[in-house]
This record gives structure tokens, C-alpha cells and sequence, in this order.
């Protein structure tokens, strides 16, 4: 065999090669690009401080409820920190789907996303209630897992919203200095 015919056949192996692994990586590529929020039932971005009445969230025995009244948000009858209630908004806006990590119910105990085990958030704009279950930490910082009731999907997310809903409803009041 001739040193040309090998550098041949090896280019045309290559050239094999790229068309064979091309659609593969497209389609990897793609898929990053189209993993928008907007795409996923899982996007809070939709509830603004504009938008919403009520939002309520609890694991346990323990609940926040927080309501607007007269343009005032409230933890139960007394005034909210306005600044939490912002960065609470703030949180729903700024998370980010990482990826769906399953669509089977079996698994939902393991990311910590149901009823039971998980934390029940609560949404309700014009009196329409959407419900999601905030489910275990993920693996790296601020990720965690989340579901949609109603909804298969388990998708891990990243943002400070985890954090947010771990706070007790004492830090949820406005502070003295506040209400004056």
C-alpha cells in the first residue's frame, strides 16, 4: 500500500466519521439553546408582584401565608417586609431551569417533591391557584429540585427561591422601624 492511498483512506474515514457524529452533536447543541424557561411547567417567572393575591407555601405544620390587601403585602394580619416580598419576586424571576431529571411519579420521594415530603408553594393570581412542590437540594449551590402539581416532570433548577421559603414567618414581618 501506497503512502497516498493510506492518507486517502484516512481522510474519507474522517470525513465518515464527521457525518455520522454531526446530527448527534446538532442535536446536543440545539437542545441547550431551546431549554428556555418559557418551555417548561415549571416557570414562575409568569407571577409578579402585579399579577399575584396570594401566595402561600409550608412543609409540615408549618405555613406562611402571604396576601395582598389595599396594596399592602401581609403575613397573616400583620404588615410584610416589603423587602422580602421583593426578593421573593425577585426569586421567581430569576430561576433558571437546568434540566428535567425525570417524568416518573416513582421518583418523586427522591427529589423531595411531593405532598409530603417537599415544600408546597402556592400561587394564586385572579383567584387561580397553581401549586408546585420545592423539592431537596441539588448538587451544586442554590440548585434544587421542582415539580408542578398536576404535572410528571421533576426538573432541577437553580435560584435563591429554596432559600427564600426556608425562612419562618416571623422573618416574613415587617420590622418595627418599617411599619412607622
Amino acid at each position: 500500500m501506497s503512502n497516498r492511498f493510506i492518507k486517502l483512506s484516512l481522510l474519507v474515514l474522517l470525513i465518515l466519521a464527521f457525518f455520522t457524529v454531526f446530527p448527534w452533536i446538532e442535536d446536543k447543541i440545539s437542545e441547550k439553546g431551546s431549554k428556555k424557561v418559557g418551555d417548561v411547567s415549571v416557570n414562575l417567572s409568569v407571577f409578579t408582584k402585579e399579577n399575584v393575591n396570594k401566595i402561600s407555601f409550608k412543609k409540615g405544620n408549618d405555613e406562611v401565608l402571604l396576601s395582598l390587601e389595599n396594596n399592602i403585602w401581609k403575613v397573616g394580619e400583620s404588615k410584610a417586609d416589603e423587602e422580602k416580598v421583593n426578593q421573593l419576586f425577585q426569586a421567581f424571576s430569576e430561576l433558571r431551569v437546568k434540566e428535567m431529571v425525570s417524568n416518573n411519579e416513582n421518583n418523586w420521594i427522591k427529589f423531595g417533591t411531593t405532598k409530603d415530603n417537599g415544600i408546597q408553594l402556592t400561587i394564586i393570581q385572579n383567584d387561580k391557584s397553581s401549586t408546585f412542590f420545592v423539592g431537596k437540594a441539588g448538587p451544586a449551590i442554590d440548585d434544587f429540585y421542582l415539580r408542578k402539581e398536576g404535572i410528571k416532570n421533576v426538573y432541577l433548577v437553580n435560584g435563591k427561591l429554596r432559600e427564600k421559603l426556608s425562612w419562618k414567618i416571623e422573618d416574613w414581618g415587617a420590622s418595627s422601624e418599617n411599619q412607622k
